[in-house]
């Protein structure tokens, strides 16, 4: 009579190593499902961008401020903060924003 072969079991590694890779594919995917934080920035940006220039009610030179100053004073009037894993929260100094754009409106 032979004995029948018992299949060898799954190591420990191996078994830990797919678990490791479960989990990391799994926080890719909710990565993605809820938006990569440089995803959320842009949003942030083109939402305060989009009020600013609805808020020059189409003024020419306001707009042309904007196109050309928007950049450098949003970029020193908005903080962010990790609020998750995967979000971060972005907060608007409106008032310094709007007085570095006028700023730059009034020198010309």
């Amino acid at each position: 009579m032979t004995q029948e072969e018992t299949p060898k079991p799954r190591s420990r590694t191996k078994t830990i190593l797919i678990a490791v890779a479960a989990v990391i594919c799994l926080a890719l995917a909710a990565g993605r499902i809820l938006g990569l934080p440089d995803d959320q920035k842009n949003r942030f940006l083109a939402d305060v961008r989009q009020n600013a220039v609805s808020d020059c009610d189409n003024d020419p030179e306001c707009l042309e401020n904007i196109r050309l100053h928007f950049d450098d004073c949003v970029r020193d009037n908005y903080t962010s903060e990790r609020s998750g894993i995967f979000t971060t929260t972005y907060n608007l100094d409106a008032m310094g924003l709007y007085d570095c754009l006028n700023a730059f409106q009034q020198s010309k």
